[in-house]
């Protein structure tokens, strides 16, 4: 839909991926394997310009270049192991700014099943324009429940958020499926606050290592094409919104 929306405005597009991995990913010892979302998205031929795979670990990183070269060897790849903290200023010579006569979409997935992903890297990149995916998915269970994330990972819980829980009704969470509905509407606030505007769409769940009945992506932006796919979102997520409470 982002491609679809973007068609007739953008003249080159830009995929992001900042969790990819070695490009496989599986659960337990199940032996269930699936690739990465930016190497599924290569196979259905999207009119992406780069792809922008990021992956820290030099191990996995390396196997993903292998991957990529043996099976989209026709789609221009790069493969960043910079550090989050770095990969603002790198992405900055690879994202060109739009112009009157040429413009650019580039969407950045953060997909780290994880709070690892920090906040000062959305307002870093302010000026790149990117429209961000996030899957609001962590472990979330009986061992890892609200006040794991509320004491021992507070620090980490707060650098995702961009904020301090002081205060806040996430700090007054009393069960993991509280702590989770105000989680994400404290981090949608925040992104608000920054001028990109957020919608939520609710997806079914049935796994032990997050024990809820459904997670939340979210897609926030500043283009005002992609707010569009927005609106047609609000009202279907409110509901979701609804029913999940």
């Amino acid at each position: 839909m982002f491609i679809e929306r973007l068609a007739g405005y953008a003249d080159e597009f830009i995929l992001v991926e900042l969790f990819s991995g070695n490009g496989m990913f599986t659960i337990g010892n199940s032996g269930e394997r699936w690739g990465s979302t930016a190497l599924d998205l290569m196979g259905n031929g999207l009119p992406f310009k780069k792809w922008i795979l990021c992956e820290r670990d030099r191990d996995d990183a390396n196997t993903l270049r292998i991957r990529t070269r043996r099976h989209f060897r026709n789609n221009h790849v790069l493969i960043f192991e910079d550090s989050l903290q770095e990969l603002p200023g790198k992405l900055a010579h690879y994202i060109p700014q739009s112009t009157r006569h040429y413009r650019v979409a580039a969407l950045c997935i953060a997909d780290s099943f994880s709070l690892v992903f920090p906040f000062d890297f959305v307002t870093g990149t302010l000026p790149l324009k990117l429209s961000f995916i996030i899957p609001f998915t962590f472990c979330l269970n009986a061992r890892h429940d609200y006040r794991f994330y509320l004491n021992e990972q507070r620090d980490k819980l707060e650098r995702f958020l961009g904020r301090t829980t002081a205060g806040t009704r996430l700090a007054e969470a009393s069960g993991n499926h509280h702590f989770y509905k105000h989680l994400v509407r404290l981090y949608h606030q925040e992104m608000m606050l920054t001028g990109l505007g957020g919608s939520l769409s609710v997806h079914p769940l049935d796994s032990g290592l997050m024990e809820l009945p459904a997670y939340y992506t979210g897609l926030f932006t500043s283009n005002r094409l992609v707010r569009g796919i927005q609106k047609e979102l609000q009202q279907k997520a409110y509901t979701q919104f609804t029913l999940f409470e």
